[in-house]
């Protein structure tokens, strides 16, 4: 039977999985596992430590999973390779990926008709491969592809290319290399041939989606399994924020359906306040139930919400410095108790830092940076460079600029030295004669 825990966030999807889950532990106390929670690998540890304070919580008298297991699907995979017995085949890490991808690259140089001087663009090797991957997942060949023809000259010849770069990787890899999606489809393979799940109960919780591969494991626990229960935060009302959750939800539902497997569905979020208890202020709780309607039913007034219209970026980051400061100045709130949300940080992280210094607000912007952006790092790669390179223009101007280095007193007139002399290469810039450039 799969049975469907829906509801919004809070509403108690994750807690009915943890109790359900500790209480068949302690009416099935064997070592030898019959049950198994699925998590997304992030959230591994935490459920665990989650399962325990609630074994000690309710003193049960077992403690700990005994033989039970919390896993994410990638754990899956190697605990079922060591069970059965996995290929012979060498492990590709990302690395070793990279390195035979490079080698198809080089191997079909002249074939490719839209990735031309693509073994020159080693980032662009790296989002290739990422397709690929992608394409491996949800179970799409290099067959399939070829039979798309769009009518698009530049497209068709952007699928014709990935198309034969795709076949190329997988014959090279062939019998002799493998990877995490060929492991995954191993193990399925093991799975369906002695009936591992039999007798078994699963949980699947706090996933939003699942792939093509990962489906067709949940397909094998219905037909295998006593009941699994999977968890989707949606409450199933049709509201666009939640519209690839529903999507998972009727692929489960369809899922079962094709393979004649009862489905129930339990949504824990039939009452508005089901999630209420999560937020002390009602404000928040109105906005987290009504951010995605296009119109609030709710007969609610209250001044802690407002709406502002900016004509700018500029004007909407200055009207909220000045709130902040309101906020802080009037009402005695401390900085750090308060958060700007962003949908996205890209356009606003710039005028953030410019407006947030002039009215004198201390900030963190929680955004991932690269490090390619670190001044350090710019001046430790350039050097390199310079050294391998034969002191190539670029590479120094890139150098000088990162104002790391102690002896470069004057940055811009030896720009304008080297760009207006054209120096590049180590001898012509150690033999000039001016002696701006010796500041270098």
């Amino acid at each position: 039977m799969l049975r469907l825990l829906i509801g919004r966030s809070g509403s108690g999807k994750s807690s009915k999985c943890i109790s359900e889950f500790n209480a068949y532990i302690q009416k099935n106390k064997s070592v030898n596992a019959s049950s198994y929670l699925f998590v997304p690998e992030q959230y591994n540890m935490i459920t665990e430590r989650r399962l325990l304070e609630y074994q000690i919580e309710e003193n049960y008298p077992v403690k700990g999973l005994m033989g039970h297991e919390v896993l994410n699907f990638k754990r899956f995979v190697h605990r079922i390779l060591s069970i059965y017995g996995h290929s012979t085949n060498i492990m590709l890490n990302d690395c070793g990926k990279i390195m035979l991808m490079t080698s198809v690259i080089n191997k079909l140089k002249g074939e490719l008709k839209f990735y031309t001087n693509l073994s020159e663009r080693t980032g662009e090797i790296a989002r290739i491969l990422s397709l690929i991957d992608e394409f491996s997942k949800y179970n799409i060949n290099y067959n399939q592809l070829l039979d798309l023809i769009t009518g698009d000259s530049y497209l068709d010849k952007k699928m014709s290319d990935i198309s034969l770069i795709y076949k190329e990787y997988e014959l090279l890899k062939q019998d002799k290399y493998c990877d995490e999606n060929d492991s995954f489809n191993i193990m399925l393979e093991l799975v369906n041939k002695y009936k591992f799940f039999v007798g078994k109960s699963v949980w699947i919780d706090s996933f939003t989606g699942f792939t093509a591969q990962e489906f067709e494991l949940i397909k094998l626990m219905l037909l295998q399994c006593d009941n699994v229960t999977v968890t989707l935060c949606t409450d199933n009302s049709g509201e666009s924020a939640f519209e690839a959750i529903d999507n998972t939800l009727d692929s489960l539902k369809f899922l079962a359906e094709n393979n004649s497997i009862q489905t129930v569905v339990e949504n824990l979020s039939l009452t508005s306040n089901s999630n209420s208890y999560k937020y002390n202020d009602k404000s928040i709780f109105l906005l987290q139930q009504n951010i995605s309607k296009s119109r609030i039913v709710d007969n609610y007034t209250s001044g802690n919400i407002s709406l502002t219209e900016c004509e700018t970026v500029f004007d909407e980051v200055t009207n909220c410095a000045i709130r902040i400061n309101k906020l802080h100045n009037d009402n005695n709130i401390p900085y750090k108790n308060i958060a700007v949300a962003l949908r996205e940080t890209n356009g606003y992280d710039v005028i953030i830092k410019a407006v947030f210094q002039k009215y004198n607000i201390p900030f963190y912007i929680d955004d991932k940076k690269t490090i390619n952006n670190n001044p350090l790092i710019k001046t430790v790669l350039s050097l390199l460079s310079i050294i391998s390179d034969d002191w190539q223009q670029n590479d120094i101007l890139e150098c000088i600029k990162t104002d790391i280095l102690p002896f470069v007193r004057n940055k811009d007139v030896v720009e304008n030295i080297i760009l207006s002399k054209g120096l590049k290469g180590k001898n012509r810039i150690k033999n000039c004669e001016n002696t701006e450039i010796l500041k270098l």
